[in-house]
């Protein structure tokens, strides 16, 4: 019969994952997609017991040059489209709990592109319109004590949570934390496997210098490194949170913290409600109002490592 839609183009191939403990299955016609979600994944184990979601990945052989610039997201209640360019593009549907993508094989090997833009960001859509509500916040944890730490770009929330994590901190995320909706306490999921850093973070980590540069996200240029490669570091995928620390990378002597306003804090939390049907955007919104029954703060510092040791005192009510 004629297919003129694709729709029944084979993709033999066929591997379940566990993004934040979620089930996914991913099928597909080639290995090295696989091969890239086995990067993104391989670690997690299931930790819900959620119906799987399912992503379908054609990879198409033609010589089209990878697309320098990243792809443009636009979405409409439960539908999201990833979209790069005519042969490379992802469509998901939040209510089916389902995506497609046909990609290119020259896109297909640049790994690190096709996980950052694709795999990981269809299936975290996926998951996280079902269960979760993004924050743009890394989380540690210091003698039980959660944290997020939150901020604009480029205030050193990586750099501060693998200075903590370096420093004895338990470690579960490092820039994208996610709220368990409907936890009856504030909890917390993250990939504790993995740092991605700005190739400038090896100026203050010098254990960094010579890491390969593994991804350009909106380009800036990106190294990541396994949390494995701490020396007896400790981690969780998920934890408890107790505060929320705003960082604010200002060049002062001393760190210092102060209270946040909540009601700024709210405003940027309610950005990231940017997807989904009203009952997901009213869940999602229900999630962040919890935030506010955390203590919020400011720390304004200049230097990673005294701010961390300033952080541990402070938890601890030395300061």
């Amino acid at each position: 019969m004629p297919d003129p839609l694709l729709s029944d183009y084979p993709l033999p191939l066929h591997k379940r994952f566990y993004p934040l403990g979620f089930a996914l299955d991913i099928f597909t016609n080639s290995e090295a997609v696989l091969d890239a979600a086995e990067q993104s994944w391989g670690l997690f184990h299931q930790t819900s017991g959620q119906p799987p979601k399912i992503l379908r990945v054609g990879v198409m052989e033609n010589e089209f040059p990878v697309v320098s610039a990243p792809p443009i997201y636009r979405g409409h209640r439960n539908v999201i489209s990833i979209i790069s360019d005519s042969a490379n593009y992802t469509i998901c549907d939040l209510d089916q709990g389902f995506a497609y993508s046909w990609l290119t094989s020259a896109l297909v090997r640049d790994a690190a592109r096709l996980r950052y833009f694709y795999l990981e960001a269809s299936a975290y859509l996926l998951v996280v319109s079902a269960s979760l509500a993004g924050v743009h916040a890394a989380c540690v944890q210091w003698q039980g004590r959660g944290v997020l730490l939150a901020g604009d770009s480029g205030a050193g929330k990586s750099s501060m949570a693998y200075a903590c994590a370096r420093s004895g901190w338990t470690y579960t995320s490092d820039d994208a934390s996610y709220i368990v909706r409907g936890a009856d306490s504030l909890e917390i999921v993250g990939n504790p496997y993995l740092f991605r850093l700005r190739t400038a973070a090896s100026l203050l980590f010098p254990e960094l210098a010579g890491s390969a540069v593994t991804s350009h996200p909106y380009r800036k240029e990106t190294i990541e490194v396994p949390s494995s490669s701490i020396e007896n570091v400790r981690i969780s995928c998920r934890g408890n949170v107790q505060a929320v620390v705003f960082l604010n990378r200002n060049g002062v002597n001393a760190p210092q913290i102060r209270p946040f306003p909540k009601e700024e804090a709210l405003r940027i939390w309610s950005q990231e409600i940017c997807f989904g049907d009203d009952q997901v955007r009213s869940e999602h919104a229900l999630a962040y109002s919890k935030l506010l029954a955390l203590d919020v703060y400011e720390l304004r510092y200049a230097e990673v490592f005294t701010a961390v040791r300033y952080l541990e005192s402070f938890l601890t009510g030395e300061k």
